[in-house]
């Protein structure tokens, strides 16, 4: 028997309890129900996906004032069947859904029912115009040749990273909030360098256990458990739940290794070498399936975006879930670019000999480097701006408290990156 009801208490007139303050992307989600086009949200565990769906769903009732029963959510477990979505849909469109009006669809973790799109597609074609359907889950829309596949020029994709500074400081405090978007806004420099003396410490925590929103409230010893626990149940329950992994021992020893080595060259010999026993075509699989489940990211040497095949390429871990005793300046560099990520920027690197780039953004001439660090040698910045010069990129410096703007150079603090 299909129970509806239980996740949809609206329906009973109940208030929809949830976090009022948004994060950043909620903006854009928002705006996505101006068009009839499928919203997929992913993103790794934990991040906020089911959060922002129930915000989505409180705005519709309060101030859309959209009827309840037109709203339909349902999250999906693993051990569901994959006939599911068709019972609950057909259920709801029978028993509930007035079809005189526009209703509103919420599927949360609908990646756990093999063949969905198939049936998402049918709901999309025949009731275009008069419903508006929203997805999540937690794997990342790179593992998406189905949904291009079979839902081609039907969806968007917003994609969610774990916390960053600024969503951090406003769901933890307001006032400190304002005193962060007065700093980014004034660019007055005395301003900026107190305002980083002053968080410094707090940001390095924030990097190493506070990337995920549970972790705001909790302290430092409960923040490396609660990130423990959630990698753990990515590594060994998602990742199961999706995938079909042979070996779990190599999928842990695998994310091990790249967490203790992020942003370094990503070289599958070589780990397959290390982790002894284990074949190649093993390792490159297990690092896709990383890849698509927002675990790692990986990042190819080239300046043109368009041109990856066969060329150079680096893996970072995500800084939520990268070694604790990691340098502060390798989270730095995680963060930054999961803040370019976030931005939807096509990112690369440069290396060629003993030349490297951090990171560039083709599309937009920009070269980046990451030098955590409040004194840096003009050695360091030879190579990018050697580079940037014969390229005619503009040159970005992320740094731990410089702040200098002109035309062809920035320096720009990591916390207010």
């Amino acid at each position: 028997m299909i129970d509806l009801i239980s996740q949809n208490r609206h329906w009973q007139g109940y208030p929809i309890e949830i976090q009022a303050k948004k994060r950043n992307i909620a903006t854009s989600v928002f705006a996505d129900l101006n068009t009839d086009l499928i919203a997929l949200i992913t993103g790794p565990r934990r991040v906020g996906k089911s959060v922002l769906l129930m915000q989505v769903v409180d705005d519709l009732l309060r101030v859309k004032k959209i009827i309840p029963k037109q709203i339909l959510f349902y999250t999906f477990l693993p051990s569901d069947t994959d006939d599911l979505l068709k019972e609950i849909f057909d259920k709801y469109i029978d028993e509930y859904c007035d079809l005189n009006g526009k209703f509103y669809l919420f599927f949360d973790e609908v990646q756990y029912l093999q063949g969905y799109e198939e049936r998402i597609k049918f709901i999309y074609d025949k009731y275009k115009g008069q419903v508006k359907i929203f997805l999540t889950g937690s794997l990342s829309l790179s593992y998406k040749r189905r949904m291009h596949e079979s839902l081609a020029g039907r969806f968007f994709e917003y994609r969610m990273f774990p916390l960053f500074f600024d969503e951090y400081l406003y769901l933890k405090n307001d006032v400190e909030y304002s005193q962060y978007k007065k700093v980014v806004t004034t660019h007055d420099d005395a301003l900026i360098l107190g305002f980083i003396n002053k968080y410094k410490q707090e940001f390095e925590t924030f990097l190493r256990l506070k990337r995920l929103p549970e972790t705001i409230w909790l302290n430092d010893e409960q923040s490396r458990l609660y990130n423990e626990n959630v990698k753990g149940q990515s590594l060994n329950q998602d990742a199961f739940d999706y995938f079909d992994i042979s070996s779990p021992n190599t999928l842990n020893s695998l994310f091990d290794y790249i967490s203790k080595n992020s942003g370094s060259e990503l070289s599958i010999r070589s780990i397959a070498q290390k982790l002894s026993g284990v074949s190649e075509i093993t390792i490159s699989k297990y690092i896709d399936i990383l890849d698509v489940m927002g675990m790692i990211y990986i990042v190819y040497n080239t300046t043109d975006s368009l041109k990856r095949s066969n060329s150079l390429r680096k893996v970072y871990a995500s800084s939520h879930n990268s070694d604790s005793q990691l340098d502060i300046g390798h989270l730095a560099e995680s963060y930054v670019l999961e803040k370019l990520l976030a931005q939807k920027k096509s990112v690369t690197f440069f290396r060629k000999r003993t030349k490297e780039i951090d990171f560039l953004i083709p599309n937009e001439k920009i070269a980046i480097e990451v030098k955590y660090r409040s004194q840096i040698d003009s050695v360091y910045l030879k190579n990018i701006q050697q580079f940037s010069k014969i390229h005619n990129y503009q040159t970005q410096i992320v740094t731990l408290n410089n702040y200098i703007e002109s035309e062809t150079i920035q320096q720009i603090p990591t916390m207010l990156y």
